[in-house]
C-alpha cells in the first residue's frame, strides 16, 4: 500500500530532465520522513546531475529489467548523479549509474561522481554498477561528515568502476565496507577513515598502460585522481572533527590487485596533521602486485617527486605513526 510518505515509482519510458531556464539543475528531493523506491524497469533517467537528492529520507534504486540506467552529463562540475545528505539513506539494489558517457570537448573535463555523501548520509550498494570517467564512483564530502553516518557499504555483486580516476575516495573519518562478491575497479584513494575489504571482494588497481596521474602532482593537490597502486593512502594532510585516524583492513578471501606497481601504497606527506595509520593484511596472499605487496613513501621522496613535476610539497611538520601488519606480524 502506497502512502503520502512512501512512494513506489515504476518507469514506463525514458526520462530526460533538462536544465531550468535559469541554468540551474532540477533534482528530486527525498526529505526526512519520506521513502521513495524507483524501479528503472529498463529505462534511462538522463540528467545533468543530482538525479536524486536524498535529504534525510530513504531512496531505493532497483531495475527489474537489467538495462535501466541513470546518467549525468554536466561538464567541468564535480557533481554526483546521486547525493545523500543529512541522515539520508540510499540503497542501490540493481541498475546502472553511469556518468562516463559524456562527449567531452577539448578544454573540458568530466568530473562527475557516481554517489556522494555528506553529513550522516549512508549509501548501501548490494548490486548493480557505478561507472565514472575521471571522478570517483563514491565519495564523502570532506569536512562535512558528522555522527556515525556517512558510511559506504558495498556488497553482493555490486561493481564500481572509475575508468580514469579512482573508484573510491574517502576524505573524511568514515567507513567504507566492501564485502561478499563486490568488485572495485580503479582502486581506492584514502586520506583518513576506515577501509575494510572482506569476504570474496576484489579491489583492482588500474591496469598497465592506463593514464595515471603522477604521484608528485597528486600529493600537492586536494581531491582525488588516478594512481598506480590498488590502494593509496595519503597521510598527514587531512583532518576531521571526528579525528583523523586511518585504518585499512584486508581480510577473509578478499583480493587486492596492484597491476602497475604496488598493492598498498602509503604516502606520508606529514604537512598539516599528526596521524595514526594502521594497515592490516590478514594474509600476504590477499594482495598481488607487480612490485611489492605494500610500500611506504616518506616525505623527502614525495618532495623530490613533486619537484620533478614542477610542484612544491610543503615542509614536513608532522608525524605519521604507522603500523603495517601482514600475516599477523
Amino acid at each position: 500500500m502506497q502512502t503520502e510518505d512512501e512512494v513506489f515509482a515504476f518507469l514506463d519510458t525514458d526520462v530526460t530532465i533538462p536544465l531550468r531556464d535559469d541554468g540551474k539543475i532540477t533534482t528530486l528531493m527525498v526529505n526526512s520522513g519520506k521513502s521513495l523506491t524507483v524501479d528503472l524497469a529498463g529505462h534511462t533517467i538522463n540528467t545533468q546531475a543530482y538525479a536524486f537528492y536524498v535529504n534525510g529520507g530513504e531512496l531505493t534504486i532497483r531495475d527489474s529489467s537489467g538495462k535501466g540506467k541513470i546518467t549525468a552529463s554536466a561538464l567541468n562540475k564535480a557533481y554526483p548523479a546521486v547525493f545523500v545528505n543529512s541522515d539520508g539513506v540510499c540503497t542501490m539494489e540493481s541498475g546502472i549509474v553511469d556518468t562516463s558517457e559524456v562527449e567531452v570537448p577539448e578544454g573540458s573535463h568530466n568530473w562527475l561522481y557516481g554517489v556522494a555523501c555528506s553529513g550522516n548520509g549512508i549509501f548501501n550498494m548490494t548490486g548493480g554498477q557505478l561507472i565514472t570517467k575521471d571522478a570517483a564512483g563514491i565519495s564523502i564530502t570532506n569536512g562535512t561528515a558528522s555522527g556515525e553516518g556517512a558510511q559506504f557499504n558495498i556488497s553482493g555483486d555490486a561493481v564500481i568502476t572509475s575508468k580514469d580516476g579512482t573508484a573510491i575516495y574517502l576524505a573524511d573519518n568514515k567507513e567504507v565496507n566492501i564485502s561478499e562478491n563486490a568488485v572495485i575497479d580503479g582502486g581506492i584513494l584514502v586520506r583518513l577513515g576506515d577501509i575494510n575489504v572482506s569476504g570474496n571482494a576484489v579491489v583492482n588497481g588500474h591496469e598497465l598502460g592506463s593514464d595515471i596521474y603522477p604521484l608528485g602532482k597528486l600529493v600537492c593537490t586536494s581531491g582525488c585522481s588516478s594512481h598506480d597502486a590498488a590502494i593509496l593512502a595519503l597521510t598527514g594532510c587531512y583532518n576531521s572533527s571526528l579525528g583523523n585516524d586511518l585504518n585499512i583492513n584486508i581480510s577473509g578471501s578478499a583480493k587486492v590487485n596492484g597491476y602497475i606497481n604496488n598493492g598498498v601504497d602509503i604516502a606520508t606527506l606529514n604537512t598539516k596533521y599528526d596521524q595514526t595509520v594502521n594497515v592490516n593484511i590478514d594474509k600476504s596472499s590477499n594482495v598481488t602486485a607487480a612490485e611489492d605487496i605494500w610500500n611506504v613513501y616518506n616525505h623527502d621522496q614525495l618532495a623530490e617527486m613533486a619537484t620533478e613535476q614542477g610542484k612544491s610539497l610543503p615542509a614536513e611538520a608532522n608525524t605519521t605513526t604507522l603500523t603495517i601488519k601482514v600475516d599477523g606480524s
